[in-house]
């Protein structure tokens, strides 16, 4: 995944667009766990995901996609199956506004986020290290300060995820993954002053 200026993407090569008040990248435990804690509060998502269906490679799906269930339930959520994210949008002022996602056409979807980006997903930035977060899924820069509009929730959190927390028990990685989901959704919320409804 590159990072680009969203003024910078051609626009012939975008088919759809759409806009969120959150896009997350991942449709596994962390992503769909976000954009459930999203939904509750009130918050639009739109969620992309590289596989056919949500938490592919979860050992326990049946009792994983209840999760997901509850956030396409509460209307505010929309789905992008088999749609790999390719590029990182980043603002003139440095805040990151959105992504960009491959079809199965070959053709692009991009995605606005009005409050942030909250990559749940491998390692895409890196080269299987993770990138470091604060305690709340913020993304921290080179220089340790967060930058602005990009979350991480789960395994991309490699000082979160699997420095401190052991995860050779069985069902302990699951509970994790969850919370933190959960946290990098409320953090973007808080962060942006949203004042939705909580269902």
């Amino acid at each position: 995944m590159s990072i680009v200026y969203d003024s910078d993407v051609p626009a012939e090569l975008i088919v759809g667009c759409s806009y969120a008040d959150i896009v997350i990248v991942g449709g596994g435990l962390s992503g769909v766990a976000a954009a459930q804690r999203a939904t509750e509060l009130g918050a639009s998502v739109f969620l992309f995901e590289k596989c056919g269906k949500p938490q592919a490679r979860s050992a326990d799906i049946a009792a994983m996609n209840r999760t997901y269930e509850l956030a396409i339930k509460s209307g505010l959520m929309d789905v992008r199956f088999n749609c790999p994210v390719v590029k990182l949008l980043k603002g003139k002022t440095g805040r990151f506004t959105g992504v960009v996602g491959t079809l199965e056409n070959g053709k692009f979807i991009k995605a606005t986020a009005m409050l942030g980006v909250i990559l749940a997903t491998e390692n895409y930035l890196s080269e299987n290290v993770g990138l470091e977060s604060d305690d709340d899924g913020r993304c921290l820069g080179a220089n340790g300060f967060p930058l602005p509009g990009l979350y991480f929730a789960g395994i991309v959190q490699s000082s979160r995820f699997s420095i401190e927390h052991p995860t050779t028990e069985c069902g302990i990685s699951h509970s994790i993954a969850l919370t933190l989901g959960y946290i990098a959704a409320e953090t973007a919320l808080n962060d942006n002053n949203f004042k939705g409804e909580s269902t």
